[in-house]
């Protein structure tokens, strides 16, 4: 099973805002894991950060901690 990281905590490790984290994923810039739109109008979207794509955007792959 693949772990989740929380924005904040994502955001944390690259050095960057968590809103700004948001906004690269939102655009397709940056392939953390999935942004899910709301069921309903006006919702906020939701996004799931995997650890293996953000160890791999950090360049961490195949580190052991």
């Amino acid at each position: 099973m693949t772990q989740r990281v929380s924005v904040v905590a994502a955001a944390k490790e690259i050095g960057c805002h968590p809103e700004y984290l948001r906004r690269q994923m939102k655009a397709g810039a940056w392939d953390l894991g999935n942004v899910v739109k709301p069921a309903a109008k006006g919702g906020n979207n939701e996004y799931f950060i995997f650890r293996t794509k953000l160890d791999k955007f950090l360049g961490k792959e195949g580190e052991e901690e």
